[in-house]
């Protein structure tokens, strides 16, 4: 074969994003996507295997290879004539004759190494009623839309090549799509579009505490609609002027708010770039934040009003991705995991054709789900079909959240068409399950649940705070609710402060609880005195309950300031006749004489959290310093400002882009190898300076472990 060089060209900023992505979790095919074609007659591997190459020899976004290194991401386009594209091949499918679903997921998502090789792989099986033919590809290389672009060039390579003939001439296509550079009116338009935006208001009420570091585990929950929803949606476009995807955005910008997102909402939507370049094999793929001010106590009518404006907006200006917009808007980019949205609206208005001919055999398309999910949760829908469905983080939600949102989701369409201007803090977040649930508990005592890992102290300060008898676990003698601090009642697996009526009006107890699905409350602790630690979800008021149980204690107060892994640090300060050490209280205790009061005679808070600050910092000294004085002014240059000890990178506006830039400089510093993982466990000059020393001291231990070995 003739020699062949290759092509190399820049990465943009969207490759690299995809990249670091998978960074975080080594090992993981985060970005892959696939499809199947079950063919209800045999296929030739060889022709297989001929007609794939003829398609990757024509299509330059399949010929790009990628080659990691550092904090640097090299790209290059092989030569169509090049031994990689000659010698594509066609793998048997592993199939373990379980759920063929899944074996089909195993087979896209395991990973590409980024060396240099081919982001395509292909398999064939054989089964009882005909042939599959698997395709896995990289998002560097694919979006969903090349997927019928690819079916349209390689069908008729496949059907010639297994009847003796010459595939025939590539289809009439554009030269590949060119990545545009930010305009700037684009980039003008999203800086205004976007002013004030305050990150940190997108979690919700239900489902699980964040995790530290995510593992982007996924999984898929879909719902037909019901034909009351349907008819809904057609009503209420003809009465709005508004199309579908304006109407089921609205109803779930609604639901994220109604469940405890802010109501100055950001929802990001993928949007098709090709533009004129319709017919381009590659990924072209922005997701560009639509921003929008939801207002529970309006009408449904009023708020798709305002989402079509948002969306028409967003999308004249689409060609700008979020990546562009790093460094643009401080404090709300990063390719991890942006600040700026945490919400997905993906509405594909034709989906692809599932049905199709290979060879005169009838074939379907099957769909294969990636089993991961970068976003806490994406709803998918489509201009025909009668379903819904939403992608989400399996460690931020359990399947039976999921479900709940999705039938809220078919009930607040069918209210919101029955009463457009009806305020939607009336008709958003219940379902009529959540409904029959809640009002079924409320005929007879309601029963309290207390998680197990609450000590007895805790529990029994509970009951003194809800008047209960002492073992008592029922709330009897009223109206129970749930309710946001809004006042509005929540349902099922939503978190909210419990409320109390005796007999004379609604009373708030301070408590944090949720109804479960058996119509029982969960306890959860103290409103507003709860934080996560390295322990686990602790409430500071149980914590202080506790400590005066303890003999000889006459006053408690804890404290939680923010800790270098980024959840919290907690210290308890006790009144207390001699030295404390209580086995239930993981965290320190620091006696003192008294608690610092203001001059009111208050609590002084603010003396506390110094004092606890005090006690959680680091204890360094010497070259220690010196490395934690080197971080911070890194952390300051990188992030275009000040910065501390304890300044938390991603917080306070780091990316991953950036992180890796941190990590190579950290590197050259401290002279001990860095990556982003590191960076990301270690947000902090002095959690990266701690690992940093702590990774010496353990390399230096093994040096002089095999030097005595010899």
């Amino acid at each position: 074969m003739a020699a062949t060089t290759t092509a190399t060209t820049a990465t943009t900023n969207k490759e690299k994003a995809l990249w670091l992505m998978e960074e975080l979790v080594p090992g993981a095919g985060i970005n892959n996507l696939g499809f199947a074609l079950h063919v209800a007659g045999r296929l030739r591997p060889d022709a297989l295997r001929e007609a794939l190459a003829v398609v990757v020899a024509r299509t330059e976004a399949l010929r790009t290879v990628f080659r990691a290194g550092g904090a640097d991401l090299v790209k290059e386009i092989l030569p169509a004539g090049s031994a990689e594209v000659a010698e594509v091949t066609v793998e048997p499918l592993d199939l373990s004759g379980a759920e063929l679903e899944k074996d089909l997921t195993a087979f896209v998502e395991r990973p590409f190494p980024l060396e240099g090789d081919l982001l395509i792989r292909a398999g064939h099986a054989r089964l009882p009623d005909g042939d599959l033919f698997c395709l896995g590809v990289h998002h560097l290389a694919f979006d969903m839309t090349s997927a019928a672009l690819f079916l349209e060039e390689f069908l008729p390579a496949y059907e010639a090549i297994a009847a003796g003939r010459p595939a025939p001439l590539a289809p009439a296509r554009p030269p590949a799509a060119v990545e545009s550079r930010a305009r700037p009116a684009d980039l003008e338009y999203w800086r205004e579009n976007l002013s004030g935006f305050t990150p940190g208001t997108l979690d919700l009420w239900c489902g699980q505490p964040r995790v530290r570091r995510p593992m982007m585990r996924g999984g898929y929950a879909r719902h037909p609609l019901s034909g009351e929803a349907l008819t809904a949606i057609g009503q209420l476009q003809r009465k709005l002027r508004a199309p579908a995807a304006a109407v089921l955005l609205a109803a779930y910008s609604a639901l994220l708010v109604a469940h405890g997102a802010g109501a100055d909402l950001v929802v990001g939507t993928p949007v098709d770039v090709r533009g004129e370049n319709s017919g381009a094999i590659g990924y072209h793929v922005n997701v560009v934040p639509i921003r929008m001010q939801v207002d529970l106590a309006a009408g449904f009518g009023p708020l798709v009003r305002h989402v079509r404006d948002a969306f028409l907006g967003a999308m004249a200006h689409a060609h700008t991705s979020v990546e562009e917009l790093t460094g643009e808007l401080p404090g709300i980019g990063s390719t991890w995991q942006t600040a700026l949205y945490r919400h997905l609206f993906n509405f594909v208005p034709d989906p692809p054709v599932t049905e199709l001919a290979v060879a005169g055999h009838s074939a379907r398309l099957l769909r294969v789900d990636n089993p991961y999910s970068k976003f806490d949760l994406e709803l998918v829908a489509s201009q025909t079909t009668p379903e819904i469905q939403f992608r989400y983080s399996a460690e931020n939600f359990d399947r039976a959240d999921v479900e709940a949102l999705l039938r809220r989701l078919d009930a607040l369409l069918v209210a919101a068409a029955q009463s457009p201007d009806r305020p939607l803090a009336e008709t958003a977040g219940w379902s009529e399950t959540d409904r029959e649930t809640v009002e079924h508990a409320r005929r007879a005592p309601v029963a309290v649940t207390v998680p197990a890992a609450v000590p007895v102290r805790a529990a029994a300060a509970l009951e003194e705070r809800l008047s209960l008898a002492p073992g008592e676990r029922a709330l009897s003698g009223g109206r129970v609710s749930v309710v946001a601090p809004d006042g509005r009642e929540l349902p099922v697996g939503v978190r909210g402060e419990l409320c109390l009526d005796t007999g004379d009006g609604p009373a708030r107890t301070g408590e944090l609880a949720r109804w479960l699905p058996d119509g029982a409350i969960e306890w959860l602790g103290r409103l507003g005195r709860r934080f996560d630690t390295a322990h686990g979800p602790v409430d500071l008021g149980d914590l202080e309950a506790a400590l005066l149980d303890e003999p000889g204690v006459s006053a408690a107060a804890a404290v939680a300031v923010p800790a270098d892994d980024g959840e919290h640090a907690v210290v308890v300060f006790a009144v207390a006749a001699k030295p404390l050490a209580p086995k239930e209280i993981p965290w320190p205790v620091v006696s003192l004489e008294a608690l610092p009061e203001t001059a009111g005679g208050g609590l002084d808070t603010e003396a506390l959290r110094l004092l606890a600050e005090r006690e959680t910092r680091p204890e360094t000294g010497g070259h220690e310093d010196e490395w934690v004085e080197d971080l911070v002014r890194i952390w300051a240059e990188l992030l275009g400002g000040e910065a501390t000890a304890r300044t938390h990178f991603f917080e306070a506006g780091g990316h991953s882009l950036l992180g890796a830039v941190l990590a190579q400089r950290a590197e050259e510093l401290t002279g001990t190898p860095l990556g982003l993982t590191e960076v990301f466990e270690h947000p902090t000059p002095a959690a990266l300076a701690a690992w940093v020393r702590a990774s010496q001291a353990r390399q230096e231990s093994a040096h002089e472990t095999a030097g005595k070995n010899v």
